[in-house]
C-alpha cells in the first residue's frame, strides 16, 4: 500500500486556489487573499491528507497526554493553545511570538529533526488558520466527508485546553463559530446525509472478509468513542459472542453490560486472539500492543487467519504483522482509501458548503476587528469623559450661584456636546475595519496615551 493517501481533489483545489490569490473557485463575496486581518492564531499538525500512518502515529496524542502537551506549550510562551488528536489528525491551534517553539516540542515528542518534521506539516495562519478550523468542524476536512465525531472530540480538545488555562478570547471566539459553521453546514447542504464513521465502515470491511459476522466471535480492544462506535454496528449485525479488553475493567464492564458482551482485562489478550475470528483495536497506546511473536503463540493451533482492523493512533498492531500468513491485517490508511471513495453524493455539496464556510468566515473576521476596535472605544470613551467632567468642574465652580436645576442643564449640555463629537469617530471605528496600526494612529491623534485623560469618566457613549 502507499504511504500517503491522494488527497480528497474536490476540497484541496478549493484550498490551493485560496492559497494562491485565484478568483475561482472562491464563493461570491469572499474576502480577497493577502488583505490585513485581524486573526492572530495559527495552526500546525498532520492529518491524513499531509501524512502517512507511520507519522501519523508518532505525532498521535493520548487524551491523557494532552494536559502535559499544553503545560509544555505554556511553559515556551505560547499565550493560547489547543490540542486535538483523533485517528486521522493531529493539530496545535496556537497564538504566540515563535511558532517555531510548537514545531520543536511536536518535533521533539516524534524524535524527529524540526525541519525534517515541516514539510509534512500544515501549517496556517490568521484567516487561513480559521478557514481549516471551520473546515474540521464541518467535517469537510474528514475522511469521511461529513461525519460528526469531530464535533465531540472539538469540543473535548477545547475543554482540555481551557482547564489549562489556554483558551483566550480569540480561541473561544473562534470555536464558538466553527460550531456554528458546523451546525449551517449539516443542516443546509447535504454533506451530512448518510454519512458513515470509520468505525462502521471498519465493521463493513470485516464482514466482506468473513461474512457474517453473527455465528462468529469478535473482539474489540479499547473503551472509546471510536470502540463504541464499532460495539454500536456491531450489535446491529447481531454479533452473539462479543468480547471488549481494555486497561481500565471497569470501563470495559459498563460497555459490556450495554452491548451484550464480556469484558475482560488486557492482560487476557493472547485468550481472546486464541478464539476470536475478528479483532477490532481502537486504543491509544504509546507502542503496539500485539507483535508477531504474540500472534504466533496465541494462534499455533489455528486454521483461519485472524481479521484484525487497527484503528489506534499510535497503531495498536505491530504493522509487520500484515505479511504474516496467521494475520488478516486491515490498517487506517486502507479504510480511509475506502472513505474517500464512498462520498461522490456528498462531494456535490461541497460548493454550497464553502459557501456557507466564507460567509462565516467573513462574519468571524468582522467580529474579531469589532473586538479589536472595542479597545480604543473604551479608552477614546474614558478620555472624552475625563476632558467632560474636568470642564464641568471648572465651570459649576464658577457658577455656584445657579440654582440645581439650571446647573443640571449644564451638565446635560456637556454630556450631549461630548456624544456629538464622539458619535461619528466611534462608528467609523466600528465600520472601518482597522489594523492595529491605524488604530494605534486614532489612539495618538486624540492623545489617549496622555496621563492626565487616562481615567475617570466610565460612562459609555
Amino acid at each position: 500500500m502507499a504511504n500517503t493517501l491522494a488527497p480528497d481533489e474536490a476540497i484541496n483545489s478549493v484550498r490551493t486556489a485560496w492559497s494562491l490569490g485565484q478568483d475561482a473557485p472562491r464563493p461570491q463575496g469572499a474576502a480577497p487573499v493577502g488583505l490585513p486581518t485581524p486573526i492572530r492564531f495559527e495552526v500546525l499538525g498532520i492529518s491524513h491528507r499531509t501524512a502517512d500512518q507511520a507519522l501519523r502515529n508518532r505525532l498521535g496524542i493520548a487524551r491523557s497526554e494532552i494536559p502535559a502537551l499544553l503545560a509544555a506549550l505554556k511553559e515556551r510562551g505560547v499565550h493560547e493553545a489547543m490540542a486535538l488528536s483523533t485517528c486521522n489528525r493531529t493539530e496545535i491551534y496556537f497564538h504566540c511570538e515563535d511558532a517555531s517553539e510548537v514545531l520543536r516540542l511536536l518535533a521533539s515528542r516524534a524524535g524527529l529533526d524540526p525541519v525534517a518534521l515541516e514539510a509534512s506539516l500544515l501549517h496556517e495562519r490568521g484567516s487561513a488558520a480559521a478557514r481549516h478550523l471551520f473546515c474540521v468542524a464541518a467535517g469537510l476536512e474528514s475522511a469521511v466527508l461529513g461525519e460528526t465525531e469531530i464535533l465531540s472530540q472539538l469540543k473535548e480538545a477545547w475543554g482540555l485546553a481551557r482547564e489549562a488555562g489556554l483558551i483566550g478570547r480569540e480561541l473561544d471566539f473562534a470555536l464558538q463559530r466553527a460550531m456554528e459553521v458546523s451546525k449551517r453546514v449539516r443542516t443546509e447542504t447535504e454533506i451530512g446525509q448518510r454519512v458513515t464513521s470509520v468505525g462502521s465502515l471498519s465493521v463493513r470491511e470485516a464482514l466482506r472478509r468473513v461474512g457474517d459476522l453473527r455465528p462468529r466471535t469478535v473482539a474489540v480492544l479499547g473503551a472509546g468513542r471510536t470502540a463504541v462506535r464499532i460495539l454500536k454496528e456491531l450489535q446491529t449485525q447481531g454479533v452473539g459472542n462479543l468480547l471488549i479488553l481494555n486497561r481500565t475493567l471497569s470501563h470495559a464492564e459498563a460497555l459490556a453490560a450495554e452491548y451484550g458482551a464480556r469484558a475482560l482485562p488486557l492482560e487476557k489478550l493472547p485468550q481472546a486472539l486464541a478464539s476470536a475470528d475478528v479483532l477490532f483495536a481502537a486504543v491509544h497506546t504509546e507502542r503496539p500492543l500485539l507483535s508477531v511473536e504474540a500472534l504466533r503463540a496465541a494462534r499455533n493451533e489455528a486454521t483461519q487467519p485472524l481479521v484484525m482492523l487497527d484503528l489506534s493512533v499510535p497503531s495498536a498492531i505491530d504493522p509487520a504483522l500484515a505479511s504474516e500468513p496467521l494475520a488478516d491485517l486491515v490498517q487506517m490508511d486502507a479504510l480511509i482509501a475506502r472513505c474517500l471513495a464512498n462520498s461522490e453524493r456528498r462531494q456535490a455539496s461541497l460548493p454550497a458548503a464553502l459557501e456557507i464556510l466564507e460567509g462565516e468566515l467573513e462574519r468571524f473576521e468582522t467580529g474579531c476587528e469589532e473586538r479589536e476596535s472595542a479597545g480604543t472605544i473604551q479608552v477614546l470613551s474614558r478620555w472624552a469623559g475625563a476632558v467632560r467632567d474636568q470642564n464641568l468642574a471648572w465651570a459649576l465652580d464658577k457658577l455656584e450661584h445657579l440654582p440645581e436645576a439650571e446647573r443640571k442643564v449644564v451638565q446635560d449640555l456637556a454630556l450631549r456636546m461630548v456624544r456629538g463629537f464622539l458619535q461619528a469617530p466611534i462608528r467609523e471605528l466600528k465600520a472601518a475595519r482597522l489594523n492595529r496600526e491605524e488604530r494605534d494612529a486614532v489612539e495618538r491623534l486624540f492623545g489617549l496615551a496622555d496621563e492626565g485623560y487616562a481615567g475617570g469618566g466610565d460612562e459609555p457613549f
